[in-house]
């Protein structure tokens, strides 16, 4: 589709929604992937600025496998210094570092083949044997391998186990690694405590998005994300149809 064809699309979701939209996409094709990066943040400040100052509300619809957890931090709180209320329109795909936006987001409008992922920080080190991507719940989940499915109970043992690890990865991306973990959850909880007044809910959606899906690639569908508690909302038939075509 041409971008004159998505520019109406994007002024027709304007005039549905009554408010200012701002469309974020970063590639998803092979060989040509995209990431959040920081590059993102003077582009956003250009958008917010054209913005007329009585605009009170906000639209972003977002598309992207994810990046950095820090652009999701500065992008929402660029926004929030400047609307009283923001919404993310999610049309397809919004991963890690996407769906840690919409979690600072008042309302989430997911197309029902649209998902999210889950927020579980990922490292990647360069060793003899190449690059090797995990998080710290890989390491645990790997001595409780050990433990229930294996039988090691010998505490010498598993501490052998560990050096191996700790001789293949290192122990120094094993101390990041769970660093970011933490940073993955404060940051998913502070994100939703900017609109939920239950700190206690903020907190155990953070740490659903961060423990409960064994797979950091893992789609949240919309039902699901709803099921966890997130302020997930169904498009109207029109507005869903625009978002769909957006992506298309």
């Amino acid at each position: 589709m041409a971008y004159e064809n998505r520019i109406e699309l994007y002024k027709e979701i304007e005039g549905k929604r009554g408010r200012p939209l701002i469309s974020y996409i970063t590639s998803s094709r092979p060989n040509a992937d995209a990431r959040m990066g920081y590059d993102t943040i003077p582009e956003f400040a250009k958008q917010l600025i054209e913005i007329p100052k009585e605009a009170k509300e906000i639209d972003i619809l977002l598309v992207s496998h994810g990046g950095d957890a820090n652009v999701s931090w500065r992008i929402v709180s660029m926004v929030r210094e400047r609307f009283e209320k923001f919404a993310v329109l999610l049309p397809y795909a919004a991963y890690s570092a996407a769906t840690l936006v919409a979690l600072g987001a008042d309302e989430i409008l997911m197309h029902p083949f649209s998902n999210m992922g889950p927020v579980d920080a990922q490292l990647t080190v360069r060793g003899d044997k190449g690059h090797i991507t995990f998080g710290a719940e890989d390491l645990t989940h790997f001595l409780n391998f050990l433990r229930e499915d294996v039988g090691i109970s010998d505490q010498e043992q598993l501490e052998r186990a560990f050096e191996l690890v700790c001789k293949d990865v290192g122990a120094m991306p094993i101390g990041a690694a769970k660093r970011s973990t933490c940073f993955s959850l404060a940051i998913g909880e502070r994100l939703l405590s900017l609109h939920m007044d239950d700190k206690t809910s903020a907190k155990a959606i953070a740490e659903t998005l961060n423990k409960s899906f064994f797979h950091h690639g893992y789609p949240i569908c919309r039902k699901e994300a709803i099921d966890v508690g997130l302020p997930v909302e169904k498009p109207e038939d029109e507005l869903e149809e625009l978002m769909w075509n957006v992506w298309a």
